[in-house]
């Protein structure tokens, strides 16, 4: 609560890391901690989004990360919308139809919001029938309508998915991937190139430098991926994704480019397809078996050798 009262109206990043964790429920529940009862006990995504409020972006690294996402979007629409349903009903000798508008739940607020600012004796706020209802919660300094819908998510895998289980590489693959790109794609490389065995363990802690140095090879290494990763997206989303997920805000273009890494990786640790999801980003595979992605390999085996 009170990252959000900081953050403003920035983006908000929620990390869910549910290794060993029961699946989400179908009721829309993800398992937290409790550690004053040591146990695990559900929290519904519906309390989540009230919580983090909008912009966010919500990081799935759990089994079934699908089926959080698809709760999430229901939730969303609960919040932000009217809900339309038809109504039938019998009258003596015919049948009447009707359609009944069900509130969501922010215009609830807002109608006993206008209700309470109506009863006082001053009120310095106008509105009036002509007003959408977003103009009249700015106009009573209301809370703003929710866009959970607009929130990105990355999920790590299908609805009908387990987390990878890979004793060579970290049990948090996802995270890793996304958290610390450099030295995951290099181990990944390694094995993947059966060279694992050729160079020390401790090889990936031993890296010299600084990510935003570019003289030494931690920063090279660093920039050689983030050219190649940004390539890769500029080929594969349209002008106007790429530079709202990659240009706009720095922690989604770092996410992001992270992604892109964590989508082969994972594809080849038996997770079919990740989750991009928000705004139009494309869903689906963005790399191809293209070698651009093994430049940043070669280059850094050509510093480091």
């Amino acid at each position: 609560m009170s990252m959000r009262r900081n953050a403003k109206d920035e983006r908000v990043l929620f990390h869910y890391n549910g290794h060993g964790v029961p699946r989400p429920t179908q009721n829309g529940e993800i398992w937290v901690f409790n550690k004053n009862f040591t146990q695990y006990i559900p929290l519904s995504l519906y309390d989540l989004q009230l919580c983090m409020e909008f912009p966010s972006i919500y990081v799935w690294d759990c089994s079934s990360a699908e089926t959080i996402v698809n709760w999430f979007m229901r939730f969303a629409k609960d919040h932000e919308e009217w809900v339309m349903v038809d109504i039938t009903f019998n009258c003596f000798f015919f049948v009447a139809y009707t359609k009944l508008h069900l509130l969501s739940d922010w215009h609830k607020k807002l109608l006993a919001h206008q209700e309470a600012v109506a009863s006082t004796s001053i009120s310095g706020a106008r509105i009036n029938s002509h007003m959408t209802a977003d103009q009249q919660a700015e106009s009573l300094k209301f809370q703003r309508r929710p866009k959970f819908r607009e929130c990105i998510h990355l999920g790590a895998c299908r609805e009908d998915e387990r987390l990878p289980t890979n004793a060579d590489v970290p049990a948090d693959l996802f995270t890793s991937c996304l958290t610390t790109p450099i030295h995951t794609s290099i181990l990944w490389y390694l094995i993947k190139s059966g060279r694992r065995n050729q160079f020390p363990p401790n090889l990936l802690e031993e890296i010299p430098g600084q990510l935003n140095d570019r003289r030494t090879i931690l920063g090279e290494l660093n920039w050689i991926f983030t050219a190649i990763t940004d390539t890769i997206a500029w080929n594969a989303l349209p002008r106007d994704d790429f530079q709202r997920l990659f240009r706009q805000d720095l922690l989604l273009a770092s996410l992001f480019r992270s992604f892109l890494l964590a989508e082969r990786v994972m594809g080849a640790n038996g997770c079919s397809e990740l989750l991009p999801i928000g705004y139009a980003f494309v869903r689906g595979k963005l790399l191809t078996k293209s070698a651009i992605f093994r430049c940043c390999f070669f280059a850094f085996f050509a510093q480091y050798s």
